[in-house]
């Protein structure tokens, strides 16, 4: 079955949001069943975890640059081959235009 451009763009936002989703859920679950399953010694509420939240917090936002970086590379490399292309055809164009041997119009020879 053939999708169309407009399913296709729903797919990818539907698995780019699973995958926010999973990258902000997993990281807390992980912290959740790690401090219970440890037998430190009581710490001071949340500030005495702060180390463990600034990694979780510093995980997300890693995997979120991730998530968006890449795309937007990939875009960047694609219109930056496109306009070397279009100047490649534009200087072949240019070539095929100009005499062989002789001068051009500004003294220079080719």
């Amino acid at each position: 079955m053939l999708m169309g451009d407009s399913a296709k763009m729903n797919m990818k936002l539907a698995q780019r949001i699973v995958v926010l989703i999973a990258a902000v859920a997993v990281p807390l679950v992980v912290l959740d069943q790690s401090t219970a399953s440890t037998t430190s010694p009581p710490s001071m509420g949340w500030l005495g975890d702060i180390d463990t939240y600034t990694k979780v917090v510093g995980a997300d936002l890693t995997g979120l640059g991730t998530l968006f970086g890449v795309p937007i590379v990939i875009l960047n490399f694609k219109k930056t081959r496109a306009e070397i292309r279009k100047l490649e055809l534009e200087a072949a164009a240019l070539e095929s235009k100009a005499p062989v041997v002789g001068d051009v119009e500004g003294g220079t020879s080719i």
